[in-house]
């Protein structure tokens, strides 16, 4: 655990203040890009789905650091959107994707991506399938 002792420190207490300035300031902005991401990954043809069964992955395909196509088969496969950002996800060799009972639940499993430097983890936030 990370303990940051303030005490009368003030460059310290001005620095935080500006942290929580920014962040305020920041707030509404990052609520809309929100909205705007939920627009980017919509598709008519694509219906959400809550689960899916993880039988047989067979390979997955990144379309940015947000989102990737993981394929169950041949003439299957589903858009997986995560929750935020995995910034190694494009660069990635490895990932791993968790699963209950042999399914991948949007807002519950997670995707690691794997790589010299460690591990990063998103949820998965909305799944769809053609």
């Amino acid at each position: 655990m990370l303990v940051i002792n303030l005490g009368t420190d003030v460059p310290m207490r001005k620095f935080i203040s500006l942290l929580i300035l920014l962040g305020l300031i920041a707030g509404p902005a990052l609520a809309k890009d929100t909205t705007a991401l939920d627009e980017k990954y919509y598709f008519d043809k694509l219906e959400t789905v809550d689960r899916f069964h993880n039988w047989s992955i067979n390979g997955w395909n990144v379309i940015d650091q947000r989102s990737l196509i993981v394929h169950t088969s041949p003439s299957k496969a589903y858009l997986i959107i995560l929750d935020r950002r995995l910034w190694d996800l494009r660069f990635t060799e490895t990932i791993a994707i968790s699963s209950t009972a042999s399914s991948i639940h949007a807002g519950f499993d997670t995707v690691h991506v794997i790589n010299r430097h460690g591990t990063s983890t998103a949820t998965v936030s909305t799944s769809r399938q053609e």
